[in-house]
């Protein structure tokens, strides 16, 4: 499905054009306008009551981003920290020295990875006694300041406006007053005998947390991605069609908007338009190309019937499930999931010929505690079923942003900060050691979590298991016991996490797990999904997860539409339903059996 190069580690390793920033210490949907190279002046200690024009500053050079709701300031010096100043709590802006500087007055600004470290964000108040007073000054080197003033000075208006409707809407023309003005930069042919397929489209790149807008090109050789902004070293992503070995119609937030292109290199890129059709346009003229060879032998059909016969590992059978229905290492909302599949995190060593080492794959993970379930199934029989809100049997979501980033935190700090606002999660929350996480998993009536790919090998760490291990040296919290959090606490029968990550492995393609993998295959991604069969099943999840429980293409009310992607990124997505049928036992399939399925390239 994807190698260890996945999104989350490409993301993190890609080259910025410009010191430490990205898109992801910006607000959920901030817009980046632009770049300027800047100097703030920075007062210093002893300035405190001295007027404007006489304080005696630091000056520190670096970047001035320009953004939707805030302008960020990025040192060249990786000492200090990098600056943001919401442009809610600017109170004035000023153009000072004959033009040749501006100032701000705010009342509160974050400042962010001081000396490049992933920290905890510092949320700051500011009051008139402090060293800055409120004003931060900057100047350009070489951008005229008239001009990007005109665009701060409009923001910072907006932000004042009582309406959360009338701002988004001011900020979209904004925005798509700028879009319009774009073009896609035909100087970035690869090749002179190339001609373009269709008119540059309007398209966003998706990676974990981040939507970045750009123009998509395609042309009888190449498929082109221009970012609108220059946080890139590469101003052009080229990919040549001849390298593309399948192509998904996907969702995105439950709009059938989107499209995933794997390539033979196991990279990926996920895009979204601004509808299902112009999706399906796009869709429908890169599969018409020469260039492109598709895996055609990557069927459904074909895959089951590999797996059957052995000719693949139960492990690639359910990378292959999960991108089948719509699972995508690019969105944390539809990251890959994965079965718990050891129950023993105590024992010296691991007895995988012994059935008490395992997992009930028949049941969902909040139905493998007896008590826990009696309690769930009472509520449920007591609650309210209405057409607006269908009753559930789980609140909580077996995969979510929030239970992917717990396990992968340790390698992707960045992401759970700017998922959880710039925190961190408390000490006593987050993973920290295996036989803990179980017991939770099945005493918790909040937490029904599966796993993620990483722990059999997959996903973006691979075969090394490193996000068990606190390599960053992050400060991730005090317990109330007193103990650090640190590296995760690995199970007595694991000398390392490499030969944990082994054993997971080993224990995924045992023949106790062959034998009865079918059956959970059932509940995530077959017939025991949804319906009659899920509420029989235990296996009925909040009605938001679902595919079709909303239509999110004709919610055109702005702030409704933002409100259920605030829900769907907390609550998760239930995988598209592949399989009507009871998956078949492994070994059971003859060469010339069909099974009923849903085939997402089509």
């Amino acid at each position: 499905m994807h190698s260890s190069l996945g999104s989350i580690g490409a993301s993190r390793s890609s080259s910025s054009k410009h010191g430490r920033f990205s898109l992801l210490l910006l607000e959920e949907n901030e817009y980046y306008f632009e770049d300027h190279s800047a100097i703030f002046f920075k007062p210093r200690e002893d300035q405190i009551g001295v007027t404007l024009q006489q304080r005696q500053c630091i000056e520190l050079t670096g970047r001035l981003k320009v953004c939707s709701l805030s302008v960020v300031f990025d040192p060249d010096n990786i000492r200090y920290p990098v600056l943001r100043i919401p442009f809610a709590t600017v109170s004035k802006l000023k153009a000072i020295n004959s033009g040749t500087q501006f100032y701000l007055k705010a009342s509160a600004i974050t400042t962010m990875k001081e000396n490049n470290m992933c920290h905890p964000y510092h949320f700051e108040s500011i009051s008139d006694s402090d060293v800055s007073g409120g004003y931060f000054v900057f100047s350009f080197i070489y951008t005229k300041l008239a001009t990007c003033l005109r665009l701060i000075d409009e923001l910072c208006s907006i932000s004042k406006l009582q309406s959360k409707p009338a701002r988004s809407s001011r900020r979209q023309f904004i925005i798509s007053r700028r879009e319009k003005s774009m073009n896609f930069d035909t100087s970035r042919f690869a090749d002179i005998r190339e001609k373009p397929q269709l008119e540059q489209l309007l398209a966003h790149m998706i990676t974990p947390l981040v939507e970045t807008p750009g123009i998509l090109m395609i042309t009888n050789m190449l498929l082109y991605f221009q970012p609108f902004n220059d946080i890139s070293s590469v101003p052009v992503f080229k990919y040549q069609l001849c390298t593309i070995k399948n192509l998904y119609r996907r969702r995105f937030i439950m709009s059938h908007c989107g499209l995933e292109l794997l390539f033979a290199d196991d990279r990926s890129l996920f895009l979204t338009f601004r509808s299902k059709e112009v999706r399906d346009h796009v869709f429908n003229v890169l599969s018409k190309q020469q260039e492109l060879r598709l895996h055609k032998e990557h069927s459904l059909e074909n895959m089951q019937l590999k797996w059957s016969q052995r000719k693949i590992s139960n492990f690639q059978y359910l990378l292959f499930l999960n991108q089948q229905a719509g699972r995508s290492l690019n969105d944390l909302t539809q990251y890959p999931v994965f079965p718990w599949i050891i129950s023993d995190y105590t024992s010296n060593s691991l007895d995988l010929k012994n059935p008490r080492t395992f997992r009930d794959l028949s049941k969902p993970i909040g139905a493998l505690n007896d008590q826990r379930l009696s309690a769930l199934r009472e509520r449920f029989a007591q609650m309210p079923d209405t057409p607006e809100c269908p009753r559930f049997m789980y609140g909580s979501h077996y995969s979510t942003p929030g239970y992917v980033l717990y396990f992968l935190v340790r390698v992707a700090p960045e992401y759970m900060l700017r998922l959880q606002c710039g925190k961190f999660d408390s000490a006593d929350r987050l993973f920290s050691s295996l036989a803990g996480c179980w017991t939770s998993v099945l005493k918790n009536h909040s937490d029904v979590k599966e796993l993620i790919p990483e722990f059999y090998g997959g996903g973006w760490t691979g075969t090394s298991g490193r996000f068990l291990l606190n390599e960053e040296s992050l400060d991730l919290g005090i317990r109330q016991d007193g103990s650090e959090v640190d590296d995760v606490d690995l199970p007595p029968w694991a000398n390392s996490v490499e030969d944990f990550v082994k054993k997971c492995r080993d224990a995924l393609e045992s023949d106790h797990v062959s034998e009865r993998i079918h059956q959970w295959i059932d509940l995530i991604f077959g017939f025991k999904q949804q319906g009659e069969e899920a509420i029989k099943a235990d296996n009925l999840y909040f009605y938001l997860t679902y595919e079709g429980a909303v239509d999110m293409d004709n919610i055109h009310d702005p702030v409704r539409k933002a409100a259920l992607r605030s829900q769907i990124m907390e609550f998760g997505q239930t995988p598209t339903q592949i399989f009507k049928a009871p998956h078949p036992k492994r070994g059971s399939i003859a060469p010339t059996a069909s099974s009923t399925f849903r085939d997402s390239r089509g």
